[in-house]
């Protein structure tokens, strides 16, 4: 059977639709194994790019380097191994974001889409530490071959939020962007409810999808928007960018 990775974006629709049918029980992304509890230390928060919003550059392969990566957290993550891929064309178009892989790939080909990459942290203690204040990290980048193929992604992606999700207030990032929560399901053990926020935001012909996950009393969009300041400061060239190994790949079969 062809795994279908669960994407920071098709995640939020995955949850939609559970939630729409009267699923029950923990929706939280709480990992199966028993965590230890140990607490997280708070990621250095991430000031706003200098370079303008009008600043569209071609970039290029490999996506993978706009990214968030362990470098950029600090201590207190640990990378969901399980979660991070490479993605082609193909890959993508067979997530829950299309109505099916044939609408997917004439959109993704349309749109001229070249690569792309997802991957995703662990709080260090996960549900105990997530109580305490941390949070989850899912990053998705994707590349275009050119800023109109990535318009149309990003409108696309938007719209496709919007029929799940709240609109909130955000700083601008990159050349488009907008930002979107969720409230649904509980932390494991407890009866603290559970919130996502999302930044979809376009630089160039990169699109990036940046989401966390935490207890609802502790989240804000500050989080989410410290995430997406990363991506946006190595697009434009604010912050080194580095080709993490490859661990996967979304066409692996299970």
């Amino acid at each position: 059977m062809a795994f279908r990775p669960v994407l920071a974006l098709c995640a939020v629709l995955l949850l939609a639709a559970s939630v729409a049918c009267g699923g029950g029980g923990d929706s939280s992304p709480e990992p199966t194994s028993e965590p230890v509890a140990t607490p997280t230390e708070a990621p250095t928060t991430v000031p706003t790019s200098a370079v303008s919003n009008s600043f569209e550059p071609d970039l290029s392969a490999p996506v993978s380097r706009f990214a968030v990566h362990q470098p950029d957290l600090g201590k207190g993550y640990l990378t969901d191994v399980q979660r991070t891929f490479e993605l082609t064309a193909e890959d993508y178009a067979g997530t829950t974001l299309f109505a099916d892989p044939a609408e997917g790939i004439k959109l993704l080909n349309e749109w001229g889409y070249r690569q792309g990459y997802e991957t995703s942290y662990q709080p260090e203690g996960y549900a105990q530490a997530v109580l305490n204040g941390s949070y989850y990290i899912s990053v998705e980048v994707h590349l275009f071959s050119s800023v109109e193929g990535a318009q149309q992604a990003f409108d696309f992606f938007e719209d496709r939020l919007a029929t799940t999700s709240a609109n909130v207030t955000a700083e601008p990032i990159g050349n488009q962007s907008s930002a979107w929560r969720l409230t649904s399901g509980t932390v494991q053990g407890s009866t603290v409810q559970g919130a996502y926020h999302r930044i979809i935001s376009r630089r160039g012909n990169l699109v990036s999808v940046v989401m966390t996950w935490g207890a609802d009393p502790f989240m804000t969009v500050d989080h989410v928007l410290n995430w997406a300041r990363v991506v946006d400061a190595k697009a434009v060239g604010d912050r080194e960018t580095i080709e993490p190994t490859p661990s996967g790949a979304a066409s692996a079969t299970q």
